[in-house]
């Protein structure tokens, strides 16, 4: 079968292995993007592609995770498409053992092509703590986050290897996830003290052009508690916005499967100007 859905949406099935080859794809793909059947999934990138991101995308496939991210991609004639991505095994999709292909449902900014005005580049003051967070494996990492009997959230941060120095926050583990804690590196990135952000909702370093499909992804891991890795637009306390590369991820309460809170693990990816790109 092809792709699900109907022919109008902008739906990609590709190998699970790299190099992810174009196997099939709906009508109205095909018009925007162009690529024939066996192209890789590099095919798809260009000089402006995020190469982080990239990576990401092929790590989703391979591995079978779900994942969304902003991505700059290119057409088979080389016009460059700002659109969102959500990556997702076809097995979750289907209810199938299919664990050879997955699909890209892509979302184009604005519903129309876009030229390349900015990229994303880490920042040049990103901290060494920052640089090992990008680096640390997830779901792996997070597999054995607990809290133990009378610790607190702020304990968490500052004792669990896979946290301990790291741009942290706890929410509940409940809608609305209000939040609980923050270590004090993420408030050092965000710019929001913890008086501030304590009881607020995470949704105070949203802008309107957060991806909606990432906030979908977000909130289906929350609600099932499951680990989810992504990049989305946020914005720090001054307003300017900044890519977050969040890796979120269940705690249990310590010898109990009874959840205690969720924690979301943040670097910061600073919006750059490309030299000679137009305004």
């Amino acid at each position: 079968d092809g792709p699900d859905g109907a022919e109008a949406m902008l739906e990609v099935v590709l190998s699970a292995s790299s190099p992810h080859a174009l196997i099939e794809a709906t009508p109205a793909w095909t018009e925007t993007w162009g690529h024939a059947a066996g192209s890789p999934l590099a095919a798809l990138c260009g000089e402006g592609t995020c190469a982080h991101t990239r990576g990401l995308i092929e790590e989703a496939l391979r591995t079978g995770q779900t994942a969304a991210f902003r991505m700059l991609t290119y057409s088979a004639n080389g016009s460059p498409i700002l659109a969102a991505v959500e990556a997702r095994p076809l097995a979750a999709r289907a209810g199938a053992k299919d664990c050879g292909r997955a699909s890209l449902l892509f979302v184009p900014e604005s519903g129309h092509l876009a030229p390349v005005t900015v990229s994303i580049a880490p920042t040049s003051t990103a901290s060494a703590a920052a640089a090992m967070a990008a680096s640390l494996p997830w779901p792996e990492a997070c597999k054995g986050l607990s809290l133990p009997d009378g610790r607190s959230f702020e304990w968490l941060f500052q004792n669990d290897p896979s946290l301990c120095g790291l741009p942290c926050i706890a929410t509940e583990p409940r809608s609305p996830w209000r939040i609980v804690a923050v270590s004090p590196a993420w408030c050092d990135a965000t710019g929001f003290t913890a008086a501030e952000a304590v009881g607020e909702t995470c949704q105070l370093l949203q802008r309107p052009e957060t991806c909606r499909i990432a906030l979908a992804a977000l909130r289906k891991a929350c609600e099932e508690r499951t680990p989810l890795v992504l990049r989305l637009l946020n914005q720090d306390r001054q307003g300017v916005a900044f890519c977050n590369f969040l890796r979120v991820a269940p705690v249990q309460r310590a010898g109990t499967s009874e959840p205690a809170c969720l924690v979301g693990l943040m670097t910061r990816e600073e919006l750059v100007a490309v030299p000679g790109a137009e305004g």
